[in-house]
């Protein structure tokens, strides 16, 4: 959310669109979560951990809920990213639409899986893909961020050697 606000240069109707969509989505899927919790029956294992018995499907509208968010927040990034690339074609920039959107379909796929999962499944397989879409959203949003935050690439050309400037260091290329 944030990165789409500052895409959309921190305007104001922008923040609190995105404020009212994040609270309109965050506290129904907090409820959701609370029932869901609340089905949730484990069966006696040996060792160490626990096996999921039980479990309500509740949860899937909270995956309804998360995908409707994200959708939304691509939705956004799209006009932004439509406005803006009709005007520009520097390489960075079409890298930060194109990772966004590419992100989206990896996170719009666990999501689907994730509602699909526990309607198809054995209730058992109801929180299967839980943990690996957290860590999966966790990973791919933290990888925005750091190609924002990462520096640009500049190459200086000097007579027939190419040398590629970057803060974590360099590459030498001779031209033929």
């Amino acid at each position: 959310m944030l990165r789409t606000w500052a895409l959309w240069e921190c305007r104001r109707s922008v923040l609190i669109s995105l404020i009212i969509l994040g609270t309109c989505t965050l506290l129904p899927m907090i409820v959701v979560t609370e029932l869901e919790i609340r089905t949730l029956e484990y069966l006696p294992t040996i060792g160490v951990g626990c096996t999921v018995g039980k479990a309500g499907a509740i949860i899937l509208f909270a995956y309804v809920l998360v995908l409707s968010l994200e959708t939304s927040i691509v939705i956004f990034t799209a006009v932004k990213a439509y406005r803006d690339l009709r005007y520009s074609r520097q390489p960075w920039l079409i890298q930060l639409y194109r990772d966004g959107m590419i992100f989206y379909v990896y996170l719009l796929v666990i999501s689907l899986a994730n509602i699909l999962v526990p309607i198809l499944a054995p209730s058992m397989f109801s929180n299967w893909l839980a943990s690996p879409q957290r860590v999966l959203h966790s990973v791919l949003c933290t990888r925005v961020l750091l190609r924002i935050r990462a520096p640009p690439r500049q190459t200086l050309f000097l007579d027939s050697i190419a040398f590629d400037v970057s803060e974590s260091g360099g590459t030498l290329t001779f031209a033929r």
